[in-house]
């Protein structure tokens, strides 16, 4: 299975990620901001991220992360404000709008891991 950031200010929404991921045999780490999820791009092999999250804005994070030259590093955007179409243009491989399913993110997560 695969090592996942999930980069959400939102507590519950947060822990639901986590615990869904985890159910399917992921594991999971997780940062509160920008800041901290920054911090730890080394490790996961796919990010699932809000856009909307404090300490390094989710926008320049997600360039960033695509910046990058070390690798590839699949991004899902789950977003209630943004939408799919800008956040295909700035480098995610998915968008999930909010609320989400459990159904949606596993596929979504099953489609960039396998």
């Amino acid at each position: 299975m695969a090592r996942i950031l999930v980069i959400e200010d939102d507590a519950l929404l947060r822990e639901l990620a986590t615990e869904i991921l985890m159910g399917a045999g992921h594991e999971v780490v997780t940062a509160e901001d920008g800041s901290e999820g920054l911090a730890q791009l080394e490790g996961p092999d796919i990010v699932v991220m809000d856009l909307m999250i404090p300490g390094q804005d989710g926008y320049e994070l997600l360039r960033m992360i695509r910046a990058s030259a070390s690798r590839r590093l699949p991004v899902i955007v789950v977003s209630g404000s943004a939408t799919g179409e800008w956040s295909r243009r700035l480098g995610a491989d998915r968008f999930i709008r909010k609320p989400f399913t459990a159904g949606e993110l596993l596929k979504a997560v099953s489609d960039l891991v396998a």
